[in-house]
């Protein structure tokens, strides 16, 4: 039947009285549940009233939540048929909520490396851009990020973080492209999570200072197709990083 109510999924099995849920934690909840897979797409979701007696929030409160996840791309409501829950291709995976639900959701390390087969599409072309076109003051500004790094290398690890962020998001905002510069929060994002990844490894933050350099150098010389070459080395020394992290 082509009109058929979906399949509705059920609610995780209670155990005993729950405290309340309002707001960001109530969105982030229920978004956790359909990443996880407790709501598979195709399915719909527990009716209002089964999830307002679960979570112990008011009906308007789940409509709420509701019109963020639709906001999101990950549900689809539907007179007379429930929440419907949307193909994955249909998520707004790039929202930094999401990005965020995402690493609390799904294993780390993979989602990692979709972040990082992102970054080598993304980043070598920006870095191209930047040679080409950046201003000398913004190379300025990449130049004074590495800087940074090198006085913070092995024993700030903080500092040395918010450097190396600063140093790709310059790069994505000196290429003169509106859009790659629009990608700067969504690389701020997955900058922070590989950080996290590798911090265990006390010897990263050196191994990594010679490829910014590379990149760094590269751009002063306005050689776009060796900021590109030496951009996609660095990302792979992050990758190296991280499958180290692993181990």
């Amino acid at each position: 039947m082509p009109n058929a109510r979906p399949p509705t999924a059920k609610p995780p099995a209670r155990g005993g009285k729950k405290k309340p849920v309002s707001g960001e934690a109530l969105v982030a909840r229920l978004a956790k549940r359909i990443l996880s897979g407790a709501y598979p797409p195709g399915t719909s979701l527990p009716r209002e009233i089964d999830l307002s007696e679960e979570l112990g929030v008011g009906r308007p409160a789940i409509r709420e939540a509701i019109r963020t996840l639709t906001a999101k791309g990950m549900v689809e409501p539907r007179k007379r048929f429930g929440t419907r829950v949307r193909p994955t291709s249909d998520w707004v995976r790039l929202d930094e909520q999401v990005l965020n639900w995402q690493l609390e959701a799904l294993p780390r390390i993979q989602l990692i490396r979709d972040v990082l087969d992102m970054r080598r599409v993304i980043e070598p072309a920006a870095a191209e851009l930047t040679a080409r076109q950046g201003r000398d003051e913004e190379l300025a500004l990449i130049e004074r990020a590495f800087r940074r790094m090198e006085a913070a290398a092995g024993h700030d690890a903080a500092d040395y973080a918010d450097a190396d962020l600063l140093f790709h998001r310059t790069i994505l905002t000196a290429s003169g492209n509106a859009l790659l510069g629009s990608m700067a929060s969504f690389l701020t994002w997955t900058l922070k999570a590989s950080f996290g990844l590798s911090s265990g490894n006390p010897g990263a933050p050196f191994r990594s200072l010679a490829a910014h350099r590379a990149v760094l150098d590269a751009l002063w010389r306005r050689d776009s197709a060796d900021a590109r070459e030496k951009m996609l080395v660095l990302i792979e020394t992050a990758n190296d990083r991280i499958q180290q992290a692993e181990r």
